[in-house]
C-alpha cells in the first residue's frame, strides 16, 4: 500500500530519516497520511497518548518501506529498534528460509520491544510477508522519551508482559510436544504400558545392574488366552478392552520396582528385580487370579472373565533374548496344560 502524501495531518510534523540501516529495497522516508498516523496512534504502544507527546513520537520515529522478504530482526544480529507496523504485514519465522511461520504482524502491532531491555536479537526472524511500511524507534532514545510519557511506559510493560506470556505458552507447548513424542516412542498407545522397543533397553539395563549386585531377577511372559476368538466373535474393540484390562491389572498388582511392557499383540513381559524363580511364580499366580476374577465388558450386554497363561524364568547369566525365550516356552507349556495357569507352578502363594 502506498502512503497518501496529499492527505497529511496539520498537527503532526513529518518524520525524518535517521540512522537505522535500511534493507536494500527500502525507499526514502515518506510523509504519513492521516489514516496511517491514526494507525500509529492507536497501536498498542501509543494507545492513550496525548497529541503533544504523539508529535514527539512522530518526529522521533524512522519511517521505512519494506519490500517482500526484507528482514527487520534476525538471530545473531543486535536489535536496537522497537518497530510498529503501519501498512502491509510482517511475519515471524523460526527458520532462515522463512518457511516456518509462527505469527503475523498486522498494522498497529509491535515487534522488537525487547530492545528496550537488551540488544539481543532473540531466536526468530521477522520479515515483510508483502510490501510494508514500518516506523522504528531507537531504543536508547525511546527510553529517554518514556521518562516524560508514563502512559507509553505502561503500554510497553504490557507489551513485554504479553510477549513473555506468549513465549512461555509456546515453550510449554513445545515441551509438551516433545514429551508427547517421547511418550509415543516408548509406550504402547492402547494399554499405556511401555512398548517392545523400550523393553529391550530397560530390561537389559536392569538385568546388568542385578548381575553386578549379585541379586536375582525373574521374568514373566503373560499371554492372553483365546484373544483371537474374542476378536472374531465380539470384535476388535472387545479384544482391546480385554488387553486394557490385563494391562491395568498388571499395573495394580506389581510393585513399584517391577517393570512391565507390551511385547506383542496379546503378550506382555514383566521383569521382577530381586525375585527368584519361585518368588516370580508366586507373583505370576497372584496376577493370574486378579485378571480372572473380574469380568471385562465386551460391548452391548456381553462380558467375560479373562484368563492368561504365564511362563516364568529366572536370569542365569544368559542374554535377554534367551531369557525371554525361556519364559515364552514355559508360557506355551501353561497353554498346553489347559491355559489359565502359571508354569512352573509356584510352591505356595501368599
Amino acid at each position: 500500500m502506498n502512503p497518501k502524501s496529499d492527505s497529511k495531518s496539520p498537527d503532526v510534523p513529518a518524520p525524518i530519516a535517521r540512522d537505522m540501516p535500511p534493507p536494500a529495497s527500502m525507499a526514502a522516508p515518506v510523509r504519513l497520511d492521516t489514516e496511517t498516523l491514526e494507525t500509529l496512534r492507536n497501536s498498542k504502544l501509543f494507545k492513550g497518548i496525548e497529541l503533544p507527546q504523539f508529535a514527539k513520537v512522530v518526529a522521533m520515529g524512522q519511517v521505512r518501506k519494506l519490500g517482500f522478504g526484507d528482514r527487520v530482526i534476525e538471530p545473531g544480529e543486535p536489535n536496537r529498534h522497537i518497530v510498529v507496523v503501519l501498512e502491509g504485514q510482517l511475519g515471524v519465522f523460526l527458520d532462515h528460509a522463512m518457511q516456518n511461520n509462527v505469527a503475523r504482524l498486522a498494522p498497529g502491532q509491535v515487534v522488537g520491544e525487547h530492545a528496550i531491555l537488551s540488544e539481543e536479537s532473540g531466536s526468530v526472524y521477522v520479515a515483510a510477508q508483502w510490501p510494508a511500511l514500518i516506523m522504528a524507534f531507537e531504543a536508547t532514545q525511546f527510553r529517554e522519551f518514556m521518562a516524560g510519557a508514563p502512559i507509553v511506559a505502561l503500554n510497553l510493560i504490557e507489551l513485554l508482559s504479553d510477549r513473555l506470556r506468549a513465549s512461555n505458552q509456546w515453550r510449554m507447548k513445545a515441551d509438551m510436544g516433545e514429551a508427547h513424542a517421547e511418550f509415543q516412542a516408548t509406550h504402547d498407545p492402547l494399554t499405556g504400558l511401555h512398548n517392545r522397543r523400550w523393553m529391550h533397553e530397560a530390561f537389559e539395563r536392569e538385568i546388568n545392574r542385578h548381575r553386578i549386585d549379585g541379586t536375582p531377577v525373574a521374568l514373566l511372559c503373560v499371554d492372553v488366552d483365546h484373544l483371537q476368538k474374542i476378536n472374531e466373535s465380539a470384535g476388535r474393540s472387545a479384544a482391546d478392552n480385554v488387553l486394557k484390562h490385563v494391562a491395568d491389572t498388571i499395573k495394580q498388582v506389581l510393585r513399584p520396582s517391577d517393570i512391565a511392557a507390551r511385547e506383542s499383540g496379546d503378550r506382555f513381559a514383566v521383569l521382577l528385580p530381586g525375585a527368584t524363580l519361585d518368588a516370580g511364580a508366586q507373583v505370576a499366580e497372584r496376577l493370574r487370579k486378579a485378571i480372572h476374577q473380574r469380568q471385562v465388558h465386551l460391548g452391548g450386554r456381553m462380558a467375560t472373565n479373562t484368563s492368561v497363561s504365564i511362563g516364568c524364568a529366572q536370569e542365569s547369566g544368559v542374554d535377554l533374548p534367551t531369557l525371554v525365550e525361556a519364559a515364552y516356552q514355559r508360557m506355551k507349556q501353561a497353554k498346553a496344560l489347559g491355559r489359565n495357569r502359571v508354569e512352573p507352578a509356584p510352591s505356595h502363594v501368599h
